[in-house]
C-alpha cells in the first residue's frame, strides 16, 4: 500500500512555520474595491524534472484515515508518532499573510512538512489557502480588497485576489517555487490540496451577478468557471499567455504547473456542500435553499451534485476532460477534496446555529444521507475519488465533552466510523480528521487543562425523535475529546475496510 510505504531521506531545516487554520467563513459586509494592479511580464523557470506523471500512485488497499498533527519546527510530526496509530495521511494548512510578503508561507516548509510525514509513514497533504491573504510582494502593498472587505466577505476577497494580477504573479510564482522545491527535495507521494472554498466561492457568486460585479463577465454563463475573472494571462507569466482570465485558466493553469515542474504531486480539488446555495452562507443561522450543509428546505440533491462536477470537470477535475479546454492540454486533477463542517456542531450551536448538527437518522435536514447522495453524484460524474477532510472531532460519548472551548460536542466521528461502507459507496477513499479553527475539539492535549467529567451536558440535537443523549463515559485519558478519536482510530486499523 504505498501511503503507508512512502520513505524519504531526511534533512535538517529551520524554518518559520506559515501555518494555521483557513480563512473562516464570514457575513457579507460592504467592500471598497480598487482597480487590479497590472503585472510586469516575468519568465518563469526553466523546467528541469524528469519524472514523469506516472510516478503519482494513491492506490491503497483499504479505505485510508488520516489525521491533523501538530508540527514541530523541524517539520517533524508531534502526536503521531506516539499515538500507536498508523494513520494514513497527515494534514497541514498553507496560509501565511500573502504571496511574496517577507513573512509569508516558504517552500521549504512544505518541504519539511513532507519530509516530516513521509518519515512516519503518512502521505502528507498540503491544504494550500494562499488566496485568502490580503497583501502581496515585497512592498506589502494591499491587495485588490481593502477596508471592511478583510474582515467580512471573504468569498469577494479571495476573487478580488484571483482578479488581480500583481497579486496573481506572485502567487503563481510562489506556487512554481513550491513544486520545484517538492520536485528537488522530496520522491515521495505529496497531495497539493488546492485552495479549499475557491471553487464554491467562484460558483456561488457566478449566479449572483450583482455580489460578484467586476469579478465576474456579465456575458459569460451562470454556473460556470468562465464567468468568474481570473488574472492567468494577464499575470503576464510566459508559458501562461494561453490561458484565459477566468477561474478555469486559472484552474488549469495550476494543473499546467504541476506538469511542467512536479508531476509526482498529486492535485486535489475543492468540492463544498455550500458551492449552489442561493443566498451567501451567514454566521447565524440559514434557512437558505441548496446548501446541502445546512439548509433545511429539502433539495434535490442529485441536481445539485452534477451542477457541481460540471463546474468541477470545467477546471479540470475530471478522470475524463471535456472536449475544448482552453490552453495547453493537462492531466486531470487526481482527486476531490468535501468538509462537511469545518466547527464542531456543537461551537455553532452556542452561537444559535443548530443546524450543523445533522440528523444521524436520516430523516431531518441537513443529514448524512442527503450528503452522501450530492458526493455520490459528484464522484460518479468526475470520476475521481473523494477524500473527506477536515472533520471535526467532537462526540457526545465522553462527559469531558461538555460545550467549552476545547471541548465541544458533534456526531460526525461516531456516525462516520459506524457507516464506512455507506460513506465509501459514495466515493469516498480516505477521511482525514482535524479541528478547523482553535476553539474546536482536538484529539490530544492541547488544551493543558484538568480533565473534567464534573458537568454533563446532555442534547437532543442531531436526531429526528429528539432522544435525550448524555455522554456516559468518564474520561480517564488527557485528550480533549475524552480520548475516543483515539479509540475509535485504533479500533479501525486493527481491521481496515478494504477498497
Amino acid at each position: 500500500m504505498n501511503w503507508k510505504r512512502t520513505t524519504a531521506a531526511l534533512g535538517t531545516t529551520a524554518l518559520a512555520w506559515g501555518m494555521f487554520a483557513g480563512p473562516a467563513h464570514s457575513a457579507t459586509t460592504a467592500t471598497t474595491a480598487v482597480p487590479p494592479t497590472p503585472a510586469t511580464q516575468v519568465a518563469l523557470p526553466p523546467v528541469t524534472t524528469t519524472t514523469p506523471a506516472s510516478a503519482r500512485n494513491l492506490a491503497s488497499d483499504h479505505l485510508t484515515v488520516g489525521i491533523r498533527d501538530q508540527l514541530l519546527t523541524t517539520g517533524r510530526l508531534s502526536w503521531t508518532p506516539t499515538s500507536g496509530i498508523p494513520f494514513d495521511s497527515d494534514y497541514q494548512y498553507i496560509s501565511g499573510p500573502g504571496p511574496g510578503t517577507p513573512q509569508d508561507m516558504k517552500p521549504a516548509t512544505i518541504l519539511a512538512f513532507a519530509k516530516g510525514s513521509a518519515a512516519e509513514g503518512q502521505l502528507p497533504v498540503a491544504s494550500y489557502f494562499r488566496m485568502d491573504g490580503n497583501t502581496w510582494g515585497l512592498a506589502r502593498n494591499p491587495a485588490a480588497c481593502q477596508g471592511s472587505c478583510t474582515l467580512g466577505d471573504a468569498a469577494k476577497r479571495n476573487l478580488d485576489h484571483l482578479n488581480d494580477p500583481a497579486f496573481m504573479q506572485q502567487y503563481l510564482l510562489g506556487l512554481v517555487a513550491t513544486f520545484q522545491a517538492l520536485d528537488a527535495g522530496y520522491k515521495g507521494q505529496f497531495v497539493l490540496h488546492v485552495e479549499p472554498d475557491l471553487s464554491g466561492y467562484g460558483q456561488m457568486l457566478s449566479n449572483d451577478r450583482a455580489r460578484c460585479a467586476e469579478d465576474c463577465i456579465d456575458s459569460a454563463p451562470l454556473d460556470s468557471p468562465t464567468a468568474v475573472r481570473a488574472a492567468v494571462s494577464s499575470a503576464h507569466l510566459t508559458g501562461l499567455g494561453d490561458y484565459p482570465d477566468t477561474m478555469q485558466g486559472f484552474f488549469l493553469a495550476v494543473a499546467h504547473l504541476r506538469d511542467l515542474y512536479a508531476p509526482r504531486v498529486s492535485l486535489g480539488y475543492h468540492v463544498s456542500g455550500w458551492a449552489t446555495a442561493n443566498v451567501y452562507r451567514k454566521t447565524g443561522i440559514d434557512k437558505t435553499t441548496n446548501d446541502i450543509n445546512q439548509g433545511t428546505v429539502p433539495v434535490d440533491a442529485t441536481v445539485l451534485g452534477a451542477r457541481v462536477a460540471a463546474f468541477a470537470a470545467a477546471d479540470g477535475a475530471a478522470r475524463s476532460l471535456p472536449a475544448g479546454l482552453p490552453g495547453p492540454a493537462t492531466t486531470p486533477y487526481d482527486l476531490l477534496f468535501n468538509d462537511i463542517l469545518d466547527h464542531d456542531a456543537g461551537y455553532a450551536a452556542a452561537g444559535g446555529n443548530t443546524h450543523y448538527w445533522w440528523d444521524t437518522e436520516n430523516i431531518d435536514l441537513p443529514n448524512f444521507a442527503r450528503w452522501e447522495s450530492y458526493l455520490g453524484t459528484i464522484t460518479s460524474r468526475t470520476g475521481l475519488p473523494a477524500t473527506l477532510w477536515q472533520i471535526p472531532l467532537g462526540n457526545t460519548v465522553y462527559s469531558v465533552e461538555n460545550n467549552t472551548y476545547g471541548h465541544y460536542q458533534d456526531n460526525r466521528v461516531q456516525y462516520l466510523f459506524d457507516h464506512l461502507r455507506e460513506v465509501q459507496a459514495a466515493g469516498v477513499t480516505g477521511l482525514i480528521f482535524g479541528a478547523g479553527n482553535g476553539d474546536s475539539t482536538y484529539q490530544f492535549d492541547r488544551l493543558l487543562d484538568v480533565t473534567d467529567n464534573s458537568r454533563i451536558v446532555c442534547t437532543t440535537l442531531g436526531s429526528h425523535s429528539q432522544k435525550l443523549l448524555c455522554p456516559s463515559r468518564t474520561a480517564s485519558s488527557t485528550d480533549d475529546d475524552g480520548g475516543y478519536f483515539r479509540e475509535r482510530a485504533t479500533a479501525y486499523f486493527a481491521a481496515p475496510l478494504p477498497s
